[in-house]
């Protein structure tokens, strides 16, 4: 979507889960991202790794991946889980179903603007496999505001499933 949130901290919200069945080897890997730079790669992700069993955080600057802090291992189920990756200045974080899970880790290069929030997807559907993870409920919050944020309505997605 064109929209950008007010200012660069806010968080990003999306549903994830595995789908029925056994997923290839390397996917799905799937989560919320935000600050992203239209057309330039550079964004941060919390982003399930199905293959490695795990949750990560990254920074893409110019579609180089730098891991930022740990990360958490955690098998995914068909129960949707809650990811959040909530930005604030130079401190970026993953909470998982409201429990923080990785950082805040403080990023020495961050990436500064207000950006777009979005989802990533890779390896939802592999050859000779059925679809292997689903994703839904995604939303964009301002961090502002002292009722706890507002939500960007221009990012409000609901229901969709790959």
């Amino acid at each position: 979507h064109s929209g950008s949130p007010a200012s660069a901290d806010y968080s990003v919200f999306a549903s994830i889960f595995r789908k029925a069945g056994t997923p290839g080897a390397t996917g799905p890997q799937m989560g919320p991202c935000g600050r992203m730079q239209a057309g330039a790669g550079t964004l941060y992700a919390a982003l399930y790794e199905h293959g490695n069993t795990r949750y990560s955080l990254y920074r893409f600057n110019a579609t180089a991946p730098t891991l930022l802090g740990t990360r958490w291992t955690h098998t995914l189920t068909t129960t949707p889980e809650t990811v959040e990756l909530r930005m604030s200045g130079n401190d970026i974080s993953v909470y998982i179903d409201g429990v923080l899970r990785i950082g805040p880790v403080t990023d020495g290069s961050p990436i500064t603007t207000a950006g777009k929030a979005g989802i990533v997807l890779f390896d939802m559907r592999q050859t000779g496999v059925n679809d292997t993870g689903g994703l839904d409920n995604f939303d964009a919050v301002d961090a502002g505001g002292g009722g706890g944020g507002s939500v960007i309505p221009i990012f409000t997605q609901h229901r969709h499933r790959r």
